[in-house]
């Protein structure tokens, strides 16, 4: 075993179980922990065996390797990528909701106890324009 073999797969090792004890001691995704716990085993494969990824290479027509770990890696960065993009967008989403929310609900306080202004003219014009659909505005009054 090489220097590089005996520093790498121990910590591999660590990082595919850490992956796997993460699914049990909280609420994360399986399939992202399955999908850490199999690159680490297949890295760790990678490294002790490094002639299979040539000949698995080789059965699919690419010439190295070395070439096929390249290629490995940027498909799986690129669906991280994509997967980590919609995430954001999901987040982005839910704040949206509840900025918007937020604000309704502050402007809706600030109104006259006497009811002498109707909710449009005690709600600034800004927030109203944060409503959007009117969606929220309805989840406000009713609450």
């Amino acid at each position: 075993m090489t220097i590089f073999q005996s520093i790498t797969l121990p910590l591999l090792g660590l990082l595919g179980v850490r992956s796997l004890l993460r699914v049990v001691r909280s609420n994360r995704s399986p399939i992202a922990a399955v999908c850490g716990a199999l690159v680490s085993l297949a890295a760790v494969t990678a490294i002790l065996r490094p002639q299979l990824t040539s000949t698995v290479a080789a059965a699919l027509g690419i010439g190295r390797g070395a070439d096929l770990v390249l290629y490995v890696f940027c498909i799986c960065f690129l669906i991280g990528v994509f997967y980590a993009y919609g995430k954001l967008q999901q987040i982005d989403s839910a704040l949206t909701e509840i900025v918007r929310y937020l604000a309704l609900r502050a402007a809706l306080d600030q109104r006259p106890e006497d009811g002498s202004e109707t909710m449009q003219s005690a709600v600034p014009d800004h927030v109203l324009l944060l409503c959007g659909r009117g969606g929220l505005r309805e989840k406000v009054t009713r609450s």
